[in-house]
């Protein structure tokens, strides 16, 4: 069973002076999981408290002394206290949640507009729900009704003031500048946990929040879900590749390629009809301009990669074959040309595959000329 109160847990450690092991826990959930034995109180159960960590956090849970755990487990007794009807907590257990791994890095990529415009949707979307009813109705006061029968009421601003200062350490209503990201992934958690309707309904209003922030992350092509009320990282081996590009040291030096790469990753991981075009066509212009980074004679340039990319002499002549290959594919098929003669695919399958195509090529190209280089400068240095 998630917990949902884990944030106060958190923010329990950090009210006690414990600033290293809140800090630890930042990123992290709690889980009591129940066994089937019965605890030492009427109708209680034995239970463990799992709290999953990114692979980095762990390692540093795994080493705490028994002093630390011990804090860590008061803090959850605090939170949960042992009682009947009620979970018996006697275990305190650490594991690793590979979703969590990069939440760190959700916003690589995004420009600072995006972000603004992000945070702007987010905050009308909290505004609206918290003014309909059966969203949010813990914060809602109800007024009294007109004549004509309509409910005049409003939101209770210092209760909802005083639960983010609980569960966040921080209120951040009424909403100002976008937060940093810690700050607002907890903040679109904190909403969720809050969704409930009346008499304590939570299906609906969990549905419905869950679904007008999933919409806003698509909207903005940010590779995150909020999934059972966690914001998760959601996307491809192949897009992370793409955003890792970014820092590879021949793009930094090219601004041309840069923006092909970077065009090319936000058209395909774009839902609108027709963007999948756009990304063949800028991931195929990048595989072009990468094959001459080492001359301007496209042949010549490409042997020498070759030599670098293999000492053998078979695997080189399987790469010039396909790199020839899907150079004419691009030649010949609507990617960089639209004459009526070029070839059209027929499916959006295809289209995909020849992405994956040419960028595993550029991928190969840059990151075996970057580690070239750093090998030649390695070399002049020990010189």
């Amino acid at each position: 069973m998630r917990d949902d109160k884990f944030h106060a847990i958190v923010q329990l450690l950090k009210e006690n002076g414990e600033n290293r092991l809140s800090e630890l826990l930042s990123n992290s959930y709690g889980v009591i999981n129940e066994s089937s034995h019965y605890g030492t109180y009427d109708h209680s159960v034995l239970s463990d408290y799992v709290i999953y960590s990114r692979i980095k956090e762990k390692a540093k849970l795994d080493h705490l002394n028994e002093s630390e755990n011990q804090k860590i487990m008061d803090a959850v007794l605090s939170i949960h206290p042992p009682g009947a009807y009620s979970p018996d907590i006697v275990t305190l257990v650490f594991k690793y949640d590979e979703n969590l791994s990069d939440i760190d890095k959700l916003f690589n990529g995004i420009s600072e507009k995006v972000k603004g415009k992000f945070w702007i949707s987010f905050k009308s979307v909290i505004q609206e729900l918290l003014h309909s009813q059966g969203m949010f109705d813990e914060f809602v006061i109800q007024l009294e009704h007109d004549c004509d029968g309509h409910e005049w009421f409003e939101i209770n601003s210092e209760l909802l003031k005083q639960r983010m200062k609980q569960e966040m350490g921080v209120s951040l209503f009424p909403f100002k500048a976008i937060p940093n990201l810690d700050l607002l992934i907890s903040l679109i958690e904190f909403f969720f946990r809050y969704a409930s309707g009346p008499s304590g309904d939570r299906g609906n209003a969990t549905w419905e929040y869950t679904k007008r922030i999933n919409n806003i992350f698509r909207k903005y092509q940010i590779p995150a879900l909020l999934k059972k009320g966690r914001v998760i990282k959601v996307g491809s081996d192949l897009l992370d590749s793409m955003f890792e590009l970014s820092g590879n040291s021949i793009v930094k030096n090219d601004r041309i390629l840069a923006s092909l790469i970077h065009d090319a990753q936000r058209y395909f991981s774009s839902s609108k009809s027709g963007d999948i075009d756009l990304a063949l066509e800028k991931i195929n212009d990048a595989f072009e301009r990468s094959k001459t980074l080492l001359d301007k004679s496209k042949k010549k340039s490409v042997s020498e990669i070759l030599l670098k990319i293999s000492n053998q002499e078979f695997t080189r002549g399987i790469l010039d074959t396909h790199f020839a290959d899907i150079t004419h594919v691009g030649n010949v098929c609507k990617i960089r040309h639209k004459e009526i003669a070029q070839i059209e695919f027929d499916s959006f399958l295809l289209k995909q595959f020849f992405f994956y195509e040419y960028f595993n090529a550029v991928r190969l190209i840059l990151i075996t000329l970057e580690h070239d280089n750093k090998r030649e400068i390695s070399l002049v240095i020990k010189e």
